[in-house]
C-alpha cells in the first residue's frame, strides 16, 4: 500500500524526465544492494539522486483495499506539477500553435529519416 501511494505521488510531482531516469536509477541501486555493494560510489551518487527528488514528494493519497489488492482513487500535493488551468482546452495561458513548433522541433530525427529512407528507396525502385 505504501509503495502504490508513494509511487503515485512521485507521478504527481517528478517530471517525466526524473521518472524516466528514476526507473533507471531505482534498478540499478537494486542491483547494487543486492549484490551487497553498499560502498561502491554509485550507489553514494544514485543516493544522492533519489535523496533530491523525494525532497519534493509529500502528499495525501486515497486508497481502496479489496480483497488483497490496493487501488488510488484521488491523490494531491502542494508540490503537483499540474494546473487545471494549463491542461483546459480553454486555458488562454498556453498558445495551442506552440504545439506546432513543439512538434516540428522533436520530430528532426524522425523527418530526415524519413526522407533518406525515401530517397533511397527512389534510388532503388523499392516503395
Amino acid at each position: 500500500m505504501i509503495l502504490a501511494a508513494h509511487r503515485d505521488l512521485e507521478g504527481l510531482v517528478l517530471t517525466r524526465s526524473e521518472l524516466a531516469f528514476k526507473r533507471m536509477v531505482d534498478d540499478k541501486w537494486s542491483e547494487l544492494a543486492y549484490k551487497g555493494l553498499v560502498y561502491e560510489p554509485l550507489y553514494a551518487a544514485l543516493n544522492a539522486f533519489i535523496d533530491t527528488t523525494q525532497e519534493r514528494v509529500n502528499g495525501k493519497v486515497d486508497l481502496e483495499l479489496y480483497k488483497g489488492s490496493v487501488r488510488i482513487l484521488g491523490r494531491s500535493s502542494p508540490q503537483a506539477i499540474y494546473s487545471g488551468d494549463l491542461v483546459s482546452f480553454d486555458s488562454s495561458s498556453i498558445d495551442q500553435c506552440d504545439a506546432i513548433g513543439v512538434s516540428r522541433y522533436f520530430g528532426i530525427q524522425a523527418r530526415l529519416v524519413h526522407a533518406m529512407t525515401t530517397k533511397a528507396a527512389k534510388k532503388t525502385g523499392k516503395k
